[in-house]
């Protein structure tokens, strides 16, 4: 079966992407508390009600680093203890393992000039120096790094690629 939620606050992962925060859910069937968080959110009970899950509470989670990279939800059943804020700690963490490996598994990097670093054209000392020069008397990054350290464009390109997960 296959679960599609709208990227919207009608749903809980559609609600926690957009709003990027995370969420203790404590009855995800009182329309109440759902009402308190978005006046739209809604827990659509089809895919639980299909497989036979009594659904009660729920954690949900965005991951992320800079932009998000998906959402978590763990699941608590009727007669399961509740969540903690422990609970919502280790999630927490989780998802910062987990966006750290779907950088890793994207090729992607941490700053928008990383990957020169990683190929060796600049230094990280040297990229600190030029993003604080270019941010305190003007200029731009890319000219800089074309003018001053010869760097292809193609390469700097490359690296944006990484970072933006575009071509």
């Amino acid at each position: 079966m296959q679960i599609r939620v709208p990227f919207s606050p009608t749903s809980l992962a559609g609600y926690v992407a957009l709003s990027q925060r995370a969420l203790v859910i404590r009855n995800v069937l009182d329309s109440n508390e759902l009402l308190d968080i978005h006046p739209r959110l809604q827990f659509d009970r089809r895919f639980s009600e299909a497989k036979g899950w009594k659904v009660k509470s729920m954690i949900v989670v965005p991951i992320k680093d800079e932009i998000l990279l998906g959402v978590l939800q763990l699941i608590n059943f009727e007669g399961d203890r509740e969540f903690t804020k422990s609970d919502l700690k280790h999630a927490l963490m989780v998802c910062q393992m987990l966006a750290k490996q779907f950088r890793s598994s994207l090729q992607s990097t941490q700053g928008p000039y990383d990957y020169l670093v990683q190929k060796g054209k600049i230094t990280s000392v040297e990229l600190e120096e030029l993003e604080t020069k270019t941010s305190l008397y003007g200029g731009s990054v890319t000219r800089t790094l074309m003018e001053e350290f010869d760097i292809e464009a193609d390469m700097i390109g490359k690296s944006l690629e990484y970072y933006y997960r575009v071509p």
